[in-house]
């Protein structure tokens, strides 16, 4: 497997800002679901992953698909539903054409709130930003 260096996330991904009628705040989400750093790569496989770096919890992890679109699966934590890698699809025609699952990530990550968190996608939402980050950087790269 060919893997980058890691890059460190900014602490952005901590906060949510809110909007209401009445008043404006901010909430936080738990360090131990906010990757603190990003890898990425491509597998023996040739499948493209996004592998992220979190506080650490010793863990095993499971394979989940997503069912409407199989080229995007989750390595997740058993103990903490935690998504330690992200496989997107195929690489064989350079990365930037990874680009293409931006839209299917969205349905992917609620599709795993609803399996694995009762559907609270507020838990997965760091690293959903984070690997549409890594994406959108391998678009401007390879383009």
């Amino acid at each position: 497997m060919s893997i980058n260096n890691w890059y460190y996330l900014k602490d952005f991904l901590f906060e949510k800002n809110t909007e209401d009628k009445t008043e404006k705040f901010t909430t936080y989400v738990s360090p131990y679901f906010v990757p603190k750093a990003y890898r990425y790569g491509c597998s023996k496989s040739d499948n493209m992953i996004v592998e992220f770096k979190y506080i650490d919890v010793t863990e095993n992890t499971r394979k989940m698909t997503h069912p409407e679109n199989h080229k995007i699966y989750f390595k997740v934590g058993d103990k903490t539903g935690r998504i330690y890698k992200v496989y997107l699809g195929s690489s064989s025609n350079e990365c930037k054409t990874m680009v293409k699952y931006l839209d299917d990530l969205d349905k992917a990550f609620e599709n795993l709130a609803n399996k694995l968190s009762d559907g609270n996608k507020e838990q997965y939402a760091p690293t959903l930003v984070a690997t549409k980050n890594c994406l959108s950087k391998l678009k401007c790269k390879h383009s």
